[in-house]
């Protein structure tokens, strides 16, 4: 199970991080939920989160493709999972403008990258 939701997450990360590298502007439209129009604001930050997102990727593929590198999800899951700390703190402080976006989408995929990476209890 934890092979499926990494090959889950590295589908859902990559994807999310090739949106962002070749269509700044479309990501950006889909993430307020309304075309953005004029200068695009922040497409070298949006790039530099599409470049975490993208490593974040290959981690989960590295771990579902070889188990036993537990680091490569665990280097998978650090980004996202702070990432979505952040946006958690900025619902308690009441920022949230699209509060089912950021728990589907940011949060729930954090938390089950943290459940991949969470290391296997062996028996010694």
């Amino acid at each position: 199970m934890r092979r499926l939701g990494a090959i889950a997450l590295a589908l859902f990360h990559g994807a999310n991080a090739v949106f962002m590298l070749l269509d700044p502007r479309g990501w950006l439209s889909f993430v307020v939920g309304r075309a953005i129009e004029g200068p695009l604001p922040g497409a070298h930050f949006i790039a530099d989160v599409g470049w975490a997102f993208l490593a974040s990727a290959f981690g989960f593929l590295l771990f579902a493709l070889k188990p036993s590198q537990w680091g490569a999800a665990a280097a998978g899951a650090a980004f996202p999972l702070l990432h979505a700390l952040m946006h958690g703190a900025d619902m308690a402080q009441g920022h949230a403008n699209r509060l089912g976006f950021d728990l589907a989408l940011i949060t729930a995929p954090a938390l089950l990258g943290l459940l991949v990476a969470w290391p296997a209890r062996t028996r010694d």
